[in-house]
């Protein structure tokens, strides 16, 4: 028998089972396109899942991304699970092709890239190679052997399951952790917002638009073809200014929550984290033109309280470009009826987000 881990490629036949699964998962999706990159995703983590087992390294297909109708159908995520090690991402290229596209939102959060050569009949497929660091493209010169691969596997500490990461990029493809409800399921039933009462008041719905746009120096027409929320969200695509870009999305999330360029927004319950303390933790998403995103946390009081205790303290933890330590903190006043921190993150940004009151303390690690 040869000798797995000493060969530079490997092959594996695809059953026919194999390839129904991938047809199954690409009936699922909205585009041809789709479909195309949906099959081709899951024959090659079907490829490595087989590697994997014959060397009796454990894998869990089915808490793969990639196994995730919500997944599949929100990103190009083709990763398989190795439960207390973390995710491999297996990424496929068709026969003869000299380069393999890695899609930004797999760029971290991985253990590695391998390479998967799919043929024309889609009934073998062959690991060509593995990277251990991302980049938008990976050529087949830049690919490192098998063993390599099982190195890095055997010497990757144990995960702490602490550290979970939330993943904002999943969120703009309605991809959400249980632990995240929606604004409307959790807040707004108990909140009121001046803006609601106004609403019935056609011409004071404008005030407040017409005021942010005064300080774009921008002209904004009132009339019946121009709506409010086509303003406001002309506002949140197109202005460079976070404070208005912001409060443009909240005028929006009062008056059209359903607009898709309101942003995203998910709130966790905090009682059962922080000490009883009824409150919860807001964050909000705005993608932006050049493929950051505009990121709002805000902490909120629950069940008939008016206002955060004092001394309530946000904190954001994360690197900056050179990798140095950042750190960003609020602390509720008395009669504070919210706090918030407000930030913008690049794709693979990851920070954690903390909530201390007195000795209590709840800590999220998010990644976009």
């Amino acid at each position: 028998m040869k000798d797995l881990t000493s060969l530079s490629t490997f092959s594996v036949p695809l059953a026919p089972k194999d390839r129904y699964t991938a047809e199954q998962f690409a009936g699922e999706q909205p585009t041809a396109e789709k479909a195309t990159q949906v099959y081709c995703n899951s024959l090659a983590v079907l490829v490595v899942y087989y590697y994997l087992r014959m060397l009796d390294i454990s894998v869990d297909l089915k808490t793969s991304y990639s196994w995730n109708a919500g997944c599949r159908i929100g990103a190009d995520i083709a990763d398989l699970y190795l439960p207390g090690k973390g995710r491999l991402e297996c990424r496929p290229i068709h026969l003869g092709e000299a380069i393999c596209a890695i899609p930004p939102e797999v760029w971290a959060d991985r253990l590695g890239y391998i390479v998967v050569e799919i043929d024309e009949s889609c009934e073998e497929g062959t690991i060509l190679g593995f990277v251990q660091l991302a980049s938008p493209t990976i050529s087949r010169s830049q690919l490192q052997p098998l063993d390599t691969l099982l190195e890095t596997l055997h010497s990757t500490p144990a995960l702490v399951p602490s550290l979970g990461f939330v993943r904002l990029n999943l969120w703009l493809h309605q991809v959400f952790e249980p632990a995240w409800q929606g604004f409307e399921e959790l807040i707004s039933q108990q909140r009121s917002w001046a803006f609601r009462t106004r609403q019935a008041e056609s011409v004071s719905v404008w005030q407040p638009i017409e005021q942010l746009y005064s300080n774009q120096q921008a002209a904004i027409l009132q009339d019946e073809h121009f709506a409010p929320s086509d303003a406001l969200s002309y506002l949140v695509q197109m202005t460079e200014d976070e404070e208005v870009r912001w409060k443009a999305a909240e005028l929006l999330w009062d008056l059209a929550p359903e607009n898709p360029l309101a942003g995203i927004r998910r709130v966790t319950d905090l009682r059962s984290q922080l000490a009883g303390y009824a409150g919860a933790l807001m964050v909000a998403i705005l993608p932006k033109a050049d493929q950051t995103c505009a990121l709002l946390l805000r902490v909120y009081p629950l069940h008939y309280q008016s206002y955060l205790p004092a001394g309530l303290q946000l904190e954001v933890r994360g690197q900056d470009e050179l990798g140095n330590p950042v750190k960003e903190n609020v602390i509720a006043r008395e009669s504070d009826d919210y706090i918030q921190l407000k930030l913008i993150a690049e794709p693979g940004d990851r920070f954690s987000v903390a909530l201390k009151l007195d000795n209590a303390r709840f800590e999220e690690h998010f990644m976009v």
